[in-house]
């Protein structure tokens, strides 16, 4: 799983449960007259300091979000150090090439296909496969391996190993 996808995940599992124990503190008032008569006396008397606490504490949400959004949805290249210059690849170029690749490895089949770069600019493709045999996923894995690396070699100058990740659609 990409780190966006998971800083999402976990964003909105928090989110969905502050919205479940808001919902179940709403109901739990209509039904407990002292609780309600707490919460007003807290508020009255400790109010603007409370309102000021949970002004700062969502503010900081709302920008570690857009901090996460950002780095979610930049742009992302390979560098390929050439003898005079360097050249910028863009991954969704990468995701083409490789997205081409598949489709004529699976004609047909509409799956779940996804490129991107981790730790030192290696290379992992996030797709699905239909079900296959075991011998049959093993021949596919192995020419996968050697034809799509030769593709990325030639098309773009990527020679270094690339991840495949993989889940039966």
């Amino acid at each position: 799983m990409k780190n966006g996808h998971l800083l999402f995940s976990a964003v909105h599992l928090i989110v969905t449960f502050f919205i479940i124990a808001s919902g179940l503190l709403s109901m739990s008032l209509f039904f407990n007259q002292e609780t309600r008569f707490r919460l007003a006396h807290m508020l009255e008397n400790e109010g603007a300091s409370l309102f000021f606490a949970v002004g700062v504490a969502v503010t900081f949400v709302g920008v570690m979000l857009l901090i996460g959004f950002y780095m979610m949805y930049r742009r992302r290249y390979y560098k390929i150090r050439m003898n005079c210059s360097k050249v910028l690849v863009d991954q969704s170029i990468v995701k083409e090439y490789v997205s081409d690749y598949w489709s004529k490895l699976f004609p047909g089949e509409k799956l779940f296909l996804d490129v991107a770069f981790g730790a030192n600019q290696h290379l992992e493709v996030i797709t699905q496969v239909p079900r296959l045999e075991k011998d049959q996923r093993e021949l596919v894995f192995k020419r996968v391996e050697n034809e799509l690396g030769v593709i990325l070699a030639r098309k773009i100058g990527y020679e270094k190993e690339f991840v495949l990740t993989v889940c039966e659609a």
